[in-house]
């Protein structure tokens, strides 16, 4: 599991199946003194119960800027806000990808929800801070804020991606980086958001 960072429903059922096993290994299929057992049980307790504490502490951090955004996305009158967030990939590995924050661009059917539930079906669309001085009236060619590209035209080498047939994606590669693109319209201008992609575990 540390390994392959599994998360979702898949990877709740297999860590509680191995830690059932790694705690009835040590008593019931190893010739180890008691001592031993103990202190090996011990040590996994101990690293248990400071794994979800941790997981517990970053499901705050990441609960609060999801609450964040959804008050200002109910209050943005075309779905636009411009927010700094916790990205899947920023996430420490040790959390096993147990939390849930603000669905980032390739999480479709969570912005789905987010779009039928919190913003009357107006597509949420999450701009960086460092984008929000932007001259959008000028706006021209390419730019890149921090991780996220922003265009004025699509760009080349645009191809579908299907994980549900209900939630097709388009997608590029840049520089041997995937981005998923997200077109919206801000002072009358369409615009085109290229994202890095971080795919699920499972789900390629």
């Amino acid at each position: 599991m540390l390994l392959s960072q599994y998360g979702g429903r898949t990877g709740w059922f297999a860590q509680t199946f191995a830690l059932i096993a790694l705690f009835r290994t040590p008593v019931t299929l190893l010739s180890v003194p008691k001592k031993t057992q103990t202190a090996v049980i011990a040590v996994l307790s101990i690293l248990i119960v400071a794994h979800y504490y941790a997981v517990v502490c970053v499901q705050i951090k990441t609960g609060n800027e999801s609450e964040k955004a959804i008050g200002i996305y109910r209050n943005s009158p075309d779905g636009i806000i411009f927010m700094d967030y916790t990205d899947e990939p920023q996430l420490p590995w040790y959390i096993l990808r147990k939390t849930h924050g603000v669905p980032d661009e390739d999480d479709t059917y969570y912005r789905y929800r987010m779009a039928k539930h919190y913003g009357n079906g107006k597509e949420p669309v999450i701009l960086p801070e460092s984008a929000r001085r932007t001259d959008w009236h000028s706006f021209t060619g390419t730019r890149c804020f921090g991780n996220r590209i922003i265009s004025d035209a699509p760009l080349p080498g645009r191809y579908t991606d299907r994980i549900f047939e209900m939630f097709p994606r388009t997608m590029i590669r840049r520089n041997g980086i995937e981005y998923i693109e997200q077109q919206f319209v801000i002072h009358d201008k369409k615009l085109f958001l290229y994202s890095p992609v971080d795919r699920d575990r499972g789900e390629k």
